[in-house]
Formats: C-alpha cells, structure tokens, sequence
C-alpha cells in the first residue's frame, strides 16, 4: 500500500489536512493589502519575495466563522494551475502543526452527511491516531477560476 504525506493545521479549534506535496511554503501572517470589490473570503494580496501573490481566509472560505487566534496565525502557499501557468495562493489558518504519513488504507470517502463545510471541500477522511481529519480538497477550495472573479454588486 502506499502512504502519503499530509500537513495538519488549525483553522480555530479544529484540525484539518492537506497534502504536503500542494504546500510550497509555510510563512508567519503579515501585513496583507486589501483588495477592493472581491469576495469576503479573499483578504487582499502580499508581496512576497516581489511576487504578488493573493491571500484566503480559509476560516471564511469553508464558512466556518471559528475564532482566529491572531499571534499563531500563518499563511500557507500552494502553486496552481490557472490559464496554463503555475500561480501561488496563500491561505490564512490558525496554527500549523505537523506533518505525518498515512496508508492509503486509513483514508475514507467523506461522509455524504454532518460537516459543517460543503462536501466538494472535503476529499476524504483519514483515520490518524484513532481520530478522524477531514482532508481537504484544496484544488477544489482554491478553484482559480471562480476565485479570479469579482464580485457583481448591485446599484
């Protein structure tokens, strides 16, 4: 069987994963310059090393409205596919924790019913140390295109 490598973070008080090998770089929460007329889930964007690069919260993104401890957050960054080029998105979460291996044998399909997040967020299930982590799909959550677009207001 094979085993894959996931990287478990905090979004509040709940735990989550993804994995690792989406994550380009773990960074400290910084200054992050707003956007005006996106999406509430989108914070604005920061400059890192002269790339303009957007930053989610994902707290807002999954509509979970959970508490966020401001002194442990971290913006985590993932390079996607959009348009035939590769481009960073970061995403705000609590506390980062650790990265651990599963077998493909301890992942399940999610549950088709209790979460509190859309199901198309949720890929799968892992059982890791007799708990339960929804592992997120973050292709899905960072869908580019949908991202990529304003938000219509009315006058």
């Amino acid at each position: 069987m094979e085993d894959i490598q996931y990287l478990t973070f905090y979004i509040g008080d709940e735990v989550f994963a993804l994995e690792v090998l989406k994550v380009h770089e773990i960074i400290p929460y910084d200054t992050i310059t707003h956007i005006p007329r996106m999406e509430s889930y989108v914070k604005g964007v920061m400059n890192i090393r002269g790339k303009i690069v957007p930053i989610i919260s994902l707290n807002k993104r999954l509509e979970l409205n959970l508490h966020m401890n401001n002194k442990k957050q971290s913006i985590i960054i993932m390079t996607l596919p959009f348009d035939g080029e590769m481009n960073d998105v970061g995403v705000i979460v609590s506390k980062v924790d650790q990265v651990f291996t599963i077998n493909k044998k301890d992942i399940e399909s999610s549950p088709i019913f209790g979460s509190k997040i859309k199901k198309e967020f949720i890929k799968n299930i892992a059982k890791f140390n007799e708990n339960f982590i929804s592992i997120l799909d973050i292709d899905e959550i960072l869908n580019l295109k949908d991202l990529s677009s304003t938000k219509q207001k009315m006058v």
